[in-house]
């Protein structure tokens, strides 16, 4: 069966749209994770987070396909995001709540990227080094999907997620997600 691997965080975000709020948990890890999981893939989440990530999320969606890469349980809480979006939906405030620690286990820390028919590296925020993005690439072990978020947003805990210049690249990627604002700021590096 074929296999991808996941970079990046599982976060808990709270949403509030017009006077409600949900918390659920999000993150392209678990977005991928699951996705590949429901089409019949066997996903290793190459991820972090905290106590704090409700238990049974990603085994109850998966029937058993993902699986963490060791070291994805942390002491630290899970990523948060606080997401306001506007009337309509035609706008959004998107805050850092806390930052789990960084992936450790990746292409560039040993890990067998060989093994697996492809990857995803998405980062939410910072957490996966833009070095494992190129170890992925040079592996050449089947289709490297990259989004470039998360190498560009910057935040403190508390603070309203901005997007920096960040040199990145995706030569050799299958795929880059990116919006116009993103994207734009990797061309300024």
């Amino acid at each position: 069966m074929a296999s991808i691997a996941v970079y990046g965080h599982c976060s808990l975000d709270r949403i509030t749209v017009g006077g409600g709020a949900v918390e659920t948990p999000g993150g392209p890890a678990c977005y991928c994770g699951t996705a590949a999981a429901r089409l019949g893939f066997d996903a290793e989440l190459h991820t972090r987070h905290g106590p704090d990530f409700p238990a049974g999320t990603l085994a109850d969606a998966s029937r058993g396909r993902i699986r963490l890469a060791a070291g994805a349980a942390s002491d630290a809480p899970t990523t948060r995001f606080s997401i306001d979006v506007a009337a309509g939906g035609a706008s959004r405030n998107l805050v850092l709540e806390c930052a789990c620690d960084g992936v450790r286990q990746g292409p560039s820390a040993g890990a067998d990227i060989g093994a697996v028919d492809g990857a995803v590296v998405a980062p939410l925020i910072g957490e996966v080094p833009a070095g494992m993005l190129a170890a992925a690439i040079a592996a050449g072990a089947g289709p490297v999907l990259a989004d470039v978020r998360g190498f560009v947003r910057r935040a403190a805990p508390g603070e309203a997620v901005r997007l920096e210049p960040a040199a990145l690249d995706f030569s050799g990627a299958a795929a880059v997600k990116a919006g116009y604002a993103e994207y734009q700021a990797r061309l300024e590096a």
